[in-house]
C-alpha cells in the first residue's frame, strides 16, 4: 500500500530499537528514495529504554515530516508521554509504527497517542462478525476495561490453526515437525479477515492496515488492503530469501 500520495512526508527520521535494526538501513534508504523520501536524522535505543531527552531534541533540530519509530514495549509509552510533554505536534511531525497497539495506548493514555499512526493486518474497530465475536469473548474472559490488538489476535487465530494441524496426526504422530508439515497450507476466518500458512515459509498471508490513533485509545482506521498479501519475510535483506527451513541464500 503506497500512501505516499495521501500523506507526502518525505523528509523521514528513524527511531529504532533494538540497535541491531542499523543493518536494516541500506535497503531502508533505497525504498525511502523510491518513494522521494530521504532520512534526515537517526537514533538509536537500546531495549528498555526509558529517557528520550536526547531523541526529543533531535526530533526538534532535524524537523523530519514523520518520525518512523521501532521502539517497542515499555518504551513506547515513555516515548509518546516525552513527545507530548515537550509540546510537539503530531499534526506536523507524526510518529508511524509497527508496534504501537491499542495495549500500548491503554498504557500511555489516548491522549499521548493521538495523532500517530500504526501499520499492523489488525485493529479492534475492525468490522466483521468474526471480531465482533472475539472482542466480545476477549472483553467477557479478561475484562471489560480490555483492549484486543494484533499481538492477542494473532494468538487467537493461531490456536485454531494449531488445532487443525493437530487434528491431522494421530497421537502417536504429534511432534513438532509433523505438526508444522500439516498446518502448511491451514486456513480461516480470524478477526483480521481469511488467514493461511504459506507453505513455502510457514508465515502467513494477512491483511495489512494503516491507521491514525485517536484520543479514546481506539484507532481510525484509513488505509487496508484490498486482499490479502503473500508474505515475504526478511524482504529487506538482500540474497536471501526465506524458506520452511529458515533463511537461504539465494
Amino acid at each position: 500500500m503506497n500512501v505516499s500520495s495521501k500523506w507526502p512526508h518525505n523528509r523521514l527520521l528513524l527511531a529504532l530499537s533494538p540497535t541491531n535494526l542499523k543493518r536494516l538501513m541500506p535497503e531502508l534508504e533505497k525504498l525511502l528514495e523510491k518513494h522521494g523520501g530521504q532520512v534526515v536524522a537517526e537514533e538509536y535505543v537500546p531495549l528498555g529504554h526509558s529517557e528520550f531527552s536526547s531523541v526529543i531534541n533531535k526530533f526538534r533540530s532535524a524537523q523530519p515530516n514523520v518520525i518512523f519509530s521501532t521502539v517497542v514495549g515499555d518504551s513506547v509509552v515513555a516515548l509518546h508521554r516525552q513527545y507530548r510533554a515537550a509540546g510537539l505536534d503530531p499534526e506536523k511531525m507524526p510518529m508511524a509504527s509497527l508496534t504501537t497497539s491499542e495495549n500500548e495506548i491503554a498504557a500511555m493514555g489516548g491522549e499521548a497517542a493521538a495523532g500517530h499512526f500504526t501499520s499492523a493486518p489488525y485493529f479492534m474497530v475492525h468490522k466483521s462478525p468474526e471480531n465482533e465475536k472475539f472482542v466480545a469473548a476477549y472483553k467477557k474472559r479478561w475484562g471489560a476495561d480490555k483492549v484486543t490488538h494484533f499481538v492477542s489476535e494473532s494468538c487467537y487465530f493461531q490456536t485454531f490453526l494449531f488445532k487443525q494441524a493437530v487434528e491431522k496426526l494421530a497421537v502417536s504422530d504429534i511432534t513438532p515437525p509433523n505438526i508444522r508439515d500439516a498446518v502448511k497450507g491451514a486456513e480461516m476466518i480470524a478477526p483480521q479477515g481469511k488467514v493461511r500458512i504459506e507453505p513455502a515459509n510457514l508465515h502467513t498471508w494477512l491483511w495489512p492496515k494503516i491507521a491514525e490513533a485517536k484520543s479514546d485509545g481506539q484507532f481510525e482506521i484509513l488505509v487496508q488492503s484490498s486482499e490479502w498479501r503473500k508474505p515475504l519475510p526478511y524482504a529487506a535483506y538482500p540474497g536471501q530469501v526465506c524458506t520452511e527451513k529458515g533463511l537461504t541464500q539465494t
